[in-house]
């Protein structure tokens, strides 16, 4: 099953109930919270209150988006029992986080197995909260190719490690879709926007790719949130657009 979701980050300047209020009135199924921005990492007052705001409006509180970088344990502003407590606070299943600091084609032997041995240190504590752990797609980490993200999980070997997606505005859609489909061993929620030559566009614009995407990502069987992000002019009425839009896509897939 895929549902509709938002990412917090959509809407910097708005506050948590502000959030929360738009989020309820696109009729959207949740909310991943971010850890730079609304719920910071080690303020666990702040993140049991945007917990049950998020739960007292029927949403669920999908993930906490921390922006702990794995294999990078020296620099990390704060540690990962202290993301994982503010992640308990808020009452998130799944904690986001990226992939080392570097892109994964500069990432020499010593770096990957620091990465390695950091990503399953991670698992078993979130494990222990039965907790997932997933990583952001995303360019300059090390997991921002299909390869990359594939040789993640093989050397992880951890049960509740996942991985999300988004389009890699760096590749043409039919590789985009062709990674996709690899990953969908390991894919747990997908981030939702559409770009083209860097600027912001109307989802119903991609029209074409997002209904193969989500066809994709339906065909694993499992329950997987479409997570709403970077709507054009960070405007809550294109993101109801975007939704409605995305909801028609989920809506024809067949039973």
């Amino acid at each position: 099953m895929i549902r509709v979701g938002l990412v917090s980050v959509t809407f910097r300047t708005l506050s948590p109930a502000d959030i929360v209020r738009v989020a309820a009135q696109a009729e959207l199924a949740g909310i991943e919270w971010a850890g730079d921005t609304h719920v910071p990492e080690g303020d666990i007052k702040t993140a049991k209150e945007v917990g049950d705001m998020t739960r007292a409006a029927n949403l669920q509180v999908v993930s906490y988006g921390s922006y702990y970088r794995v294999g990078c344990s020296t620099t990390n502003p704060v540690s990962f029992d202290k993301v994982l407590d503010t992640a308990e606070a808020l009452g998130a299943p799944n904690v986001r986080v990226f992939a080392g600091n570097m892109a994964s084609r500069n990432a020499r032997d010593h770096v990957w197995n620091s990465l390695f041995s950091d990503a399953q240190r991670c698992a078993d504590l979130a494990k222990a909260r039965n907790m997932t752990l997933a990583f952001e797609f995303q360019a300059n980490t090390m997991n921002d190719t299909t390869e990359s993200s594939a040789t993640l999980h093989e050397k992880i070997a951890r049960d509740n490690v996942y991985s999300y997606w988004q389009p890699d505005g760096r590749l043409l859609p039919a590789d985009r879709l062709s990674g996709l489909k690899h990953m969908r061993d390991w894919l747990l929620h997908l981030h939702v926007f559409h770009w083209l030559d860097g600027r912001r566009w109307p989802l119903e614009e991609g029209e074409y790719d997002w209904e193969r995407y989500i066809t994709t990502v339906a065909s694993t069987k499992r329950n997987h949130m479409a997570l709403m992000e970077f709507v054009q002019d960070d405007l809550p009425a294109n993101l109801i657009r975007d939704v409605n839009f995305l909801k028609g896509i989920i809506n024809k897939l067949p039973n």
